[in-house]
């Protein structure tokens, strides 16, 4: 039902489609697509469940859970949905897990068989509700498993209360990178791919995209007020819970201790990237990452076997083991790679270098787990993962004429970055310096999600577009 009336209810919001909300419009539509809501289904009886109410001060209702029989000695599993989804988006894993656990899978407040007046249908706000009912229903021993916005809800639930989740399970989990980077990475993927853009053309849709998200106000916090959930969106859990899950900031949350995780994707998740398991390995200090690289958003619903498995083995056995992963070579040199003449990035991967210049790879080139002193990258296109910069003396990273994207990791320096036309973002890094930030031979715009900067005596977050400049 709500799929068919989309292309109605974005016709009648035009105003939020022109602004930068574009992120959250499409998170809808993605989600959307990769969910089957249901409403008022009795699917819960064909796997041997039965239905509990528990009474949510937060929603002044009551949360619909979907039990399965009591499994002795073992722990229970709670599994969150996602935008416009139900419990039923777990249904195709419920069989197998419940040979060994006991499940509790709630119709979170304004999905499926879980109605509320409170139409505030965010994340924390979840969050809330079921630490005000989970204490009652779960055992002790209690694993927590999130997909989607679920996994955003999983996240801030076991990390404000982690009597709660003694693991944590994230299945293609949304909500951590901004909005803005959001709306450019469907820029640049989804209009691709669909729409069928050149490879010229996606980056100017990604430019004009940038250019709306800095000049035209970002309208989330009207939207979200109460006015504007009423109103505007009509108390539609979809479009409000999708607008909220973009807008909200965990960049403090998530430097609280994590319990052990595991990480669950789809290699075509066109939801959200799976560069996003990099920047979540990194803050929740976990390498248990599985990828299906034909799946998309819902692994669970295509791949549910091997998804319960993959569960399974967490929970009994922990994370794989990560010895060959964390080995770093040390080379204490400089080195100077130039892509025209035939070197590659490669030689970077668990390297530890002092000075490193980068000049001219513009293909693909991701490098994971590199320490320098000093990086300086010219006319090249670069990914990172887990990138640690140390240079007390003057800048941790100069950038000229390149792309540069790091998914976790740590600069400390006099000065983090100079930059000159160049596009930069960091998602899940933290900063440590005691001069200037970034400085750009012009004023400029940096991409940044869940970075908390420490400034001499000061520290606090940068999440969204950031001014640099002079």
């Amino acid at each position: 039902m709500l799929k068919n009336s989309l292309p109605t209810q974005i016709a009648k919001r035009k105003i939020i489609f022109i602004t930068s909300i574009i992120a959250s419009l499409a998170f809808i539509l993605f989600s959307l697509t990769a969910s089957s809501p249901s409403y008022g289904s009795d699917w819960y009886k064909a796997y041997n469940m039965e239905k509990v109410e528990a009474y949510s001060k937060t929603f002044d209702s009551n949360i619909v859970f979907y039990k399965s029989p009591t499994k002795w000695n073992t722990p229970s599993l709670t599994l969150i949905h996602g935008v416009g989804g139900s419990a039923e988006d777990f249904k195709k894993i419920v069989k197998q897990l419940s040979q060994h656990y006991q499940l509790f899978i709630p119709d979170l407040p304004g999905y499926g068989q879980s109605q509320s007046p409170k139409n505030n249908f965010s994340p924390s706000k979840y969050a809330q509700a079921l630490y005000e009912v989970l204490p009652k229903l779960v055992r002790k021993r209690n694993i927590v498993i999130g997909h989607s916005m679920g996994g955003n809800i999983s996240v801030q639930l076991s990390l404000k209360h982690p009597e709660l989740a003694e693991k944590l399970i994230l299945i293609d989990a949304a909500g951590f990178i901004n909005k803005f980077s959001y709306s450019q990475y469907i820029a640049n993927n989804y209009a691709l791919d669909k729409i069928q853009l050149t490879e010229h053309e996606a980056p100017l849709l990604k430019g004009l995209i940038n250019t709306v998200n800095k000049l035209i106000p970002d309208p989330s916090k009207v939207l979200l007020s109460d006015a504007g959930r009423k109103y505007l969106l009509e108390n539609n859990s979809t479009y409000i819970s999708a607008i909220a899950v973009l807008d909200e900031n965990l960049t403090k949350l998530m430097r609280k201790p994590a319990p052990p995780t595991h990480i669950i994707w789809g290699g075509k998740d066109q939801v959200m990237p799976v560069q996003v398991t990099k920047l979540l390995s990194y803050l929740l200090k976990t390498r248990s990452i599985e990828i299906y690289e034909t799946a998309g958003h819902s692994p669970q619903k295509q791949f549910p076997i091997q998804v319960a498995n993959s569960i399974h083995n967490f929970i009994q056995n922990g994370a794989k083991s990560t010895e060959n992963i964390n080995k770093v070579t040390v080379n204490n040199q400089n080195i100077i790679i130039n892509c025209d003449k035939g070197q590659t990035t490669d030689l970077l991967n668990n390297t530890t270098y002092l000075n490193v210049t980068i000049k001219n790879c513009q293909s693909k080139n991701n490098i994971d787990n590199f320490t320098a002193n000093q990086l300086v990258v010219e006319n090249s296109k670069l990914t990172f993962t887990n990138l640690s910069l140390n240079y007390p003396e003057g800048f941790s990273f100069i950038a000229l004429k390149s792309s540069i994207n790091v998914w976790g990791g740590n600069l400390k320096s006099l000065s983090v970055g100079y930059i000159e036309e160049s596009d930069i973002e960091l998602h899940g890094v933290d900063i440590y310096t005691k001069n200037t930030l970034v400085i750009s031979n012009v004023p400029t715009t940096m991409n940044v999600s869940l970075t908390r900067v420490h400034q001499d005596n000061r520290s606090f977050s940068w999440h969204g577009i950031i001014n640099v400049g002079f």
